[in-house]
């Protein structure tokens, strides 16, 4: 996709609040860590996006893609405590 500055700067906040939801999900009281970074890289190619908060398309798909990349990543390394869903 072709990502406005808006919406890169957005998919970087998606991906946050992401991260954190799967985090609390699974019972911890943290946000994350002092070495975590959120990267954004867009093609510029494509659709172009004005927006990616969570309630747009490709907003929605960062946020599952996080989400779940967190969950199962923690889950791998023993670190999950309890998982609830999604929502």
């Amino acid at each position: 996709a072709r990502l406005s500055r808006a919406a890169l700067l957005n998919a970087i906040i998606t991906a946050t609040e992401a991260k954190s939801k799967a985090l609390f999900s699974l019972g911890h009281q943290f946000t994350g860590t002092n070495t975590d970074a959120v990267v954004v890289l867009s093609t510029q190619n494509g659709t172009y996006e004005r927006f990616s908060g969570p309630a747009t398309k490709i907003g929605a798909d960062i946020w599952k893609a996080v989400f779940e990349g967190v969950m199962d990543s923690l889950e791998k390394w023993g670190l999950e405590k309890r998982r609830k869903s999604l929502s």
